[in-house]
């Protein structure tokens, strides 16, 4: 469908044909999150969560086979799923949403290592 002008405000309004799994998978994901922040007790903002969750799921936007792209879709499903009912652990959620904080031997730059005494 072509886009239009929308009489009332004059901007360009795009009508969308169909939803994509991902981006409904996406939408599921971003309902979820405050919930889940809440019940792990996470202390990252709200949308810094799903800026990463967006970059988790760009992370495979190269895949254009309808049956791989299904089972990523279907393993995020997954994934929420055992994160609202509690089988995964605070620190797996983590890792997931944010692996760099979570790395037991992160490198340490060299104005650390002159700070603390190295």
């Amino acid at each position: 469908m072509p886009p239009y002008i929308s009489p009332t405000t004059g901007l360009i309004r795009f009508a969308i044909c169909k939803q994509t799994p991902t981006v409904k998978l996406f939408r599921d994901v971003c309902k979820e999150i405050p919930r889940i922040s809440t019940i792990f007790d996470l202390d990252i903002p709200t949308p810094v969560i799903r800026s990463r969750i967006a970059k988790l799921i760009r992370k495979n936007a190269h895949v254009k086979d309808e049956r791989v792209v299904k089972a990523l879709v279907s393993k995020g499903y997954l994934d929420l799923e055992e994160a609202c009912l509690q089988y995964k652990t605070r620190h797996q959620l983590l890792n997931l949403i944010d692996p760099t904080s979570m790395r037991k031997h992160a490198e340490v730059s060299d104005e650390e290592k002159f700070i603390r005494g190295y």
